[in-house]
């Protein structure tokens, strides 16, 4: 062979065999990029279950403590459950308390008072008519005493509900104005009335309230001067204020005056002195109706407090007419009362006032079936012996059988369930102590 030839051949095994070791070096760099590609799995998963065991462990411990803050959470709550419960045991007990102190107390006041009112019809001695005075005052400062704190009970067991209605706040104004001016001028001060026609869409007996607890207290600390009780219009409300030339109230105490048993220093020896409610009961019966309380004072200068109260619709008032004018004298009543009051004590008193004012009086422990045929008049309590009907289910009968009889219950129980029972049976309700000049204004009607 030529060299010519034997060159050739050599350069195709030349080129063969590179193209054998280019083919070999392609598959051993594939097989170790294979290799390093599995051990770089092999280290994402290890670097993956450390960091899964990691995210674990975290979880674990994160849904312990939430288990223990679940678990503290409803030892909490079921904490404030067992107090609420005694919360409203202890709300409950405090009521029943109360009524129950409210309905014991009244009875021996209301005999004592009525025993009081039969003395004074009867005696014609001064020095024992002066004596009876005072016992009427000190009932009268223990009736409001008790009848602050039953307030005040009603109030925060929520028990009182407002009766929002239309009527005529000139007409309540007139009417506390003609009454407080005979007690202002009985105290040496002057009492003025400014009020034009109004209608307020509230609930008539708590504005009297709030009123009557604001010109007591403008009475009990104004020593020389006058109080002025007047309205005016506000946009779409009327504004009640009751000013007076009193002692004045420090900004320093005129958040204070509006809690409980809070008295001003200057009350002392200035009138009949309370236990400091009469504000706070103004403040929550305000907090019923949504109406604002303002007052405005300076020591030396006098106070004045003021209620806001939505306008009404002058079509929706009632008819009622203010109370205005002299009162007639007192004229002998005759009527045929029916006296059913089972305290021993309450009916000798009220059975010798009644008496006393020219009634026949028919005294008894217990209803009978049917009242005599020429009684008019039954005046029953409500809480009766256990073993005879209630007041009120003897005064249904009664409506039911004798229409035309005159019905007055006479009771401590003061629910709201009653008044609107009374209002639908045409019962006139008085409650205990019994306001001795109510009772006679209804005989005499």
């Amino acid at each position: 062979m030529s060299d010519g030839g034997e060159l050739a051949r050599l350069r195709a095994d030349n080129a063969r065999l590179r193209r054998m070791v280019n083919v070999l070096m392609e598959r051993a760099e594939h097989e170790q990029g294979a290799r390093q590609s599995d051990y770089a799995l092999f280290e994402t998963a290890a670097v993956l279950e450390e960091t899964v065991k990691a995210r674990t462990a975290e979880l674990v411990e994160a849904n312990r403590r939430l288990m223990d803050e679940i678990a503290r959470r409803r030892s909490a709550e079921d904490e404030l459950q067992r107090a609420k419960a005694r919360a409203e045991r202890a709300s409950e007990n405090k009521s029943s308390f109360l009524t129950a102190v409210s309905h014991d107390l009244q009875q021996p006041l209301t005999a004592a008072r009525l025993l009081l009112q039969a003395i004074t019809d009867r005696a014609d001695d001064d020095h024992i008519l002066d004596l009876a005075a005072g016992g009427q005052a000190t009932l009268e400062t223990m009736e409001a005493l008790l009848g602050s704190l039953i307030d005040i009970a009603k109030l925060d067991s929520g028990v009182v509900v407002p009766q929002p209605e239309h009527f005529r706040l000139d007409h309540l104004i007139q009417r506390l104005g003609q009454e407080y001016r005979l007690h202002a001028e009985s105290e040496g001060l002057i009492c003025r009335v400014r009020c034009p026609p109004a209608v307020v869409y509230s609930d008539p007996a708590l504005v009297e309230r709030i009123l009557r607890n604001l010109l007591g207290n403008a009475v009990r600390y104004t020593a020389t001067g006058g109080i002025l009780l007047g309205t005016r219009r506000c946009g779409a409300n009327w504004h009640v204020g009751v000013y007076d030339t009193g002692v004045g109230i420090a900004r320093s105490e005129q958040e204070r005056i509006f809690r409980g048993f809070y008295q001003l220093p200057h009350s002392r020896g200035m009138g009949q002195k309370g236990l400091g409610l009469g504000l706070t009961i103004v403040r929550m019966m305000a907090e019923l109706l949504a109406a604002s309380i303002t007052l405005r004072s300076r020591p030396g200068h006098g106070s004045s407090f003021g209620v806001t109260l939505p306008a009404g619709e002058p079509a929706r008032a009632g008819a009622a007419t203010a109370r205005t004018g002299a009162q007639p004298p007192p004229t002998e009543l005759a009527c045929h009362v029916l006296l059913i009051e089972n305290d021993p004590a309450v009916r000798m008193g009220l059975a010798s006032m009644l008496t006393q004012w020219g009634a026949r009086v028919a005294a008894r422990e217990c209803p009978p079936a049917d009242p005599p045929g020429d009684v008019d008049t039954v005046i029953v309590d409500l809480h009766l012996d256990e073993q005879v009907e209630d007041g009120l289910t003897y005064a249904r009968r009664l409506r039911q059988s004798h229409p035309r009889l005159r019905l007055v219950m006479v009771t401590s129980e003061r629910g709201d369930w009653l008044a609107t029972a009374c209002h639908e049976l045409n019962i006139a309700l008085l409650h205990k102590p019994v306001d001795t000049a109510r009772l006679r204004s209804l005989l005499q009607r």
